[in-house]
């Protein structure tokens, strides 16, 4: 439970922006397929979930450097970094990590919890 409550206070900030990302995918689904059928909420719900759980797994995948080299080169290109080479940007980039190891669980947490309760909406259908 202390490692929830940790996670909670230092990611907060993702918390409430996946939980409102997945309201607007929620609702974007019902304008286009109409607020009149019960399973319309059910399908909305269940696709927010897992396009956020598609987040985090993406968000696992840049935590763990898959990215890394397209990043320097983006920031290479418009010359806004302070690094000469990209062994230094590494370095940087492995310090930021090891005080931010769980930055992808905000996202699978909403995810889930949205997966949840659209399984819960089905099963009282």
């Amino acid at each position: 439970m202390k490692f929830i409550f940790n996670n909670i206070s230092k990611f907060y900030g993702k918390y409430i922006v996946s939980f409102i990302l997945g309201l607007v995918l929620t609702i974007i689904y019902l304008i286009n397929n109409g607020f009149s059928y019960y399973i319309n909420y059910v399908n909305g719900i269940s696709i927010a979930g897992l396009v956020i759980l598609f987040l985090s797994l993406l968000s696992l995948v840049t935590s763990f450097g898959a990215f890394d080299f397209f990043n320097y080169s983006f920031v290479k290109v418009f010359n806004r970094t302070k690094y000469k080479h990209m062994n230094d940007f590494l370095e940087d980039k492995r310090i930021y990590r090891e005080k931010n190891k769980f930055g992808f669980v905000p996202y699978v947490i909403v995810g889930l919890l949205y997966i949840i309760v659209a399984l819960i909406m089905m099963i009282y259908l």
